[in-house]
């Protein structure tokens, strides 16, 4: 079973830990004074594979009741992938948190679907969004991941907005900035 990052670039669980570049970076949103995570949009290479977000780092949603989605711009197959979070303590082994937040995201539909994650019993390092663990089909799509109801009081801003750490964690890199709105 294939595992890639939102750039298509192949992870190995138990080998890439969830700061590789291969699992590319968050951009951090602001709508009425909350910040947001989210990812640029994924045009997967390989539309039959598990598809990975990058790290989140704990201490933004630990003990929080968090909102996890994802925005499909651009409607693919009528398959029936699942989404789910999932939290390491080392950034390399995987494990599903809660349970499956969709058994089916309708990926043949352009639209935006959220899940409700309580995580006041949780506390991991790590946590990752994963997406089509059955590895179906999806030819077309296009989407966008996304996490609400983060710490905003662990960013730290760093170089005029270019890059975001936690801990001492870049959550942001490159040329992905805070949102200019």
């Amino acid at each position: 079973m294939a595992l890639n990052g939102i750039t298509s670039v192949v992870i190995t669980d138990g080998t890439t830990k969830a700061t590789a570049v291969g699992y590319s970076y968050w951009a951090v949103g602001t709508e009425r004074n909350m910040n947001y995570l989210y990812t640029a949009e994924c045009d997967p290479t390989v539309t039959d594979a598990e598809i990975l977000s990058p790290g989140i780092p704990g201490e933004l949603i630990n003990g929080r009741k968090i909102t996890v989605g994802i925005k499909i711009g651009t409607a693919g197959a009528n398959v029936t992938p699942g989404m789910s979070l999932e939290g390491s303590y080392d950034g390399k082994n995987w494990a599903l948190v809660n349970s499956e937040l969709s058994a089916d995201l309708t990926p043949d539909v352009a639209q935006t679907l959220t899940f409700a994650s309580d995580l006041t019993n949780y506390a991991f390092p790590w946590y990752r969004i994963s997406m089509n663990d059955d590895v179906t089909e999806m030819t077309t799509i296009k989407f966008n991941f996304y996490i609400g109801g983060i710490d905003n009081s662990r960013f730290t801003w760093v170089a005029a907005g270019t890059s975001v750490t936690v801990g001492a964690s870049t959550l942001i890199g490159g040329n992905i900035g805070k949102d200019p709105s």
